[in-house]
């Protein structure tokens, strides 16, 4: 099982299109797919109380991440980190356990560099934590320019290192 996380909250985010247009592409490699948006995880998560008293609406969540063999996340950059609610929602995963698992880590931002502060970010985070990343990182730079107004990505050459990166990370987490 793959879960594909999309690490904002921020309504119309760039990153949630990226996400779900990495979820399409693993959909179409395996079945074992599924798609984690932290706008959909109940806001009690995100309180200051959730570090100590864990709350229930969690660990649908947990479950998920822990049955996974691979976790990709789509990260966008915010002030050259990840999100707080992010990073949030990371502090709540069961230790060590959910850090067991292979990540891939996808990051966007508008600028040129895609997002590699973030991505950067993260990786330290999880290998910081016991979690094996896969070295093919990739980065989505100028992302308000590559969808359409229907939210389909435009960009050819994004969509095929996107490909290469799922078919890469399959292979990586057998």
């Amino acid at each position: 099982m793959i879960e594909i996380i999309i690490g904002t909250m921020r309504p119309g985010a760039y990153s949630r299109k990226v996400g779900n247009t990495v979820f399409s592409i693993y959909k179409n490699l395996t079945p074992d797919v599924g798609l984690i948006d932290l706008k959909d995880i109940p806001r009690e998560a995100f309180t200051p109380e959730a570090y100590e008293d864990r709350p229930r609406a969690i660990q649908a969540f947990s479950d998920r991440l822990l049955a996974a063999k691979g976790i990709v996340i789509v990260t966008p950059e915010y002030n050259s980190s990840v999100p707080g609610v992010l990073k949030h929602f990371i502090d709540l995963w069961k230790f060590p356990d959910t850090f067991k698992r292979k990540f891939s880590i996808i990051s966007v931002s508008n600028g040129n560099f895609g997002g590699i502060r973030a991505g950067g970010h993260l990786g330290e985070l999880l290998l910081n934590r016991g979690g094996n990343i896969f070295p093919g990182k990739v980065q989505v730079p100028m992302v308000e320019t590559i969808f359409n107004e229907k939210d389909e990505l435009t960009s050819d050459a994004v969509k095929k290192r996107l490909e290469d990166n799922a078919k890469a990370f399959l292979e990586f987490i057998k």
